[in-house]
């Protein structure tokens, strides 16, 4: 992947320092620099240089602003150049920015701070103070008022409000570039590597989830064609062989890792309690409880009728501590309770509850995880 750099300035005194900074960041191999007076930056017809660097800064992750001794173009009859411009609009798009000022300029720019108070104090009253500190300082640039006021703008009412002070030379720029970058683009590629990795974990997920559901509804409709006496027994191995599916595709479906206890419990409420009906899991194999009405984070859930999260239930009102059974600590830390109706009923038949060994492995409830355990339960509501 690449990194897309912006690189703003005044070309006609600092384009042989853009030129050679551009080069000495391309040796990376992993930094595409985008600079406005190069054939290769994008032009589309009908849109204005000014409008066209807008639009490229827009789709970049980083800003360098090289700032010398001129003012240059002015954008759009506003009072600030193109290149204040380009600065405002980095920020507004949260690019991180490197800006550097060559320290002959901003010790002008001080001086012309202070003539500025002055002239503004002045009795009689200077009539155009921009003017007058253009023609003042004329050999120190060009419209270097205009220089002092972005370089104020550059320091002040904003929290990116410092710079380096620079020697204009194109290698002190690269290496003040790439300190100040070093850390963003190493968290940038971190953050992109996580966000390509989740994509791929999801796409992994619904690839699971089409197939439990393909599969789950091609059961449901064999059970459906058998006759009444036959249909109890075949929904029994149809619940079961979905529940060995889901535990197969445990890690893509629910993200349990190989090292994770997992626990798959289908409870059917029998007038008294929620009663085991199917579990799988990987933990202890001691004889799964059932659960009064709103005991445990399953009996909640069936009382409230809603679907509960936990990422620790040990420190929740809905631990149960049961005697003999210190394993439960280990393996029932994270879980996910979710009612299970059967068809056109609004009481529920029982609950389905998925747990996790891991600290804060179901923790919300728009969690992608948790939205897979209540798509298997609607598919497992089919079938009791």
């Amino acid at each position: 992947m690449s990194v897309r750099v912006f690189i703003s300035s005044t070309v006609a005194d600092l384009g042989s320092v853009r030129s050679q900074l551009a080069d000495l960041l391309r040796r990376d191999g992993s930094i595409e620099i985008l600079r406005s007076e190069t054939d290769e930056f994008p032009v589309e017809p009908g849109v204005t240089s000014h409008e066209a660097c807008l639009r490229e800064i827009r789709n970049c992750h980083a800003f360098i602003l090289l700032v010398g001794s001129r003012f240059g173009g002015e954008y759009d009859s506003s009072n600030k150049s193109i290149t204040w411009r380009e600065w405002e609009e980095a920020r507004l798009c949260g690019l991180t920015p490197v800006v550097l000022v060559k320290a002959e300029t901003n010790r002008i720019c001080q001086e012309i701070a202070k003539r500025r108070r002055e002239l503004a104090r002045a009795k009689p009253r200077v009539p155009d103070i921009e003017k007058v500190l253009d023609a003042e300082f004329k050999s120190q640039g060009s419209r270097m008022a205009g220089v002092q006021r972005f370089v104020d703008a550059l320091r002040k009412g904003h929290v990116d409000n410092w710079f380096h002070e620079w020697d204009g030379q194109a290698t002190s720029a690269f290496d003040v570039v790439v300190s100040r970058l070093s850390t963003q683009f190493a968290a940038f590629q971190r953050a992109f590597l996580d966000r390509r990795e989740a994509t791929i974990a999801r796409q992994a997920q619904l690839e699971s989830l089409r197939w439990l559901t393909a599969n789950g509804t091609r059961a449901v409709a064999a059970v459906f064609k058998l006759a009444p006496k036959q249909r109890m027994s075949a929904a029994s191995r149809a619940l079961d062989w979905m529940f060995d599916a889901a535990v197969q595709h445990r890690g893509p479906l629910f993200g349990f890792r190989e090292s994770d206890i997992y626990t798959l419990t289908l409870r059917k409420w029998d007038g008294r309690e929620l009663v085991p009906l199917v579990r799988k899991t990987n933990g202890p194999q001691s004889a799964p409880p059932s659960w009064k009405r709103r005991q445990s984070l399953a009996g909640q859930a069936f009382a409230a009728r809603e679907v509960l999260v936990s990422g620790d239930i040990r420190q929740t009102d809905a631990w149960v501590e049961r005697a003999g059974a210190e394993a439960d600590r280990e393996v029932f830390v994270s879980s996910t309770c979710v009612p299970v109706y059967r068809a056109g009923e609004r009481k529920p038949w029982g609950t389905l509850a998925v747990t996790s060994g891991r600290l804060d492995h179901f923790h919300s409830l728009d969690q992608p995880e948790v939205l897979t355990i209540r798509t298997l339960a609607e598919i497992l509501s089919l079938l009791i």
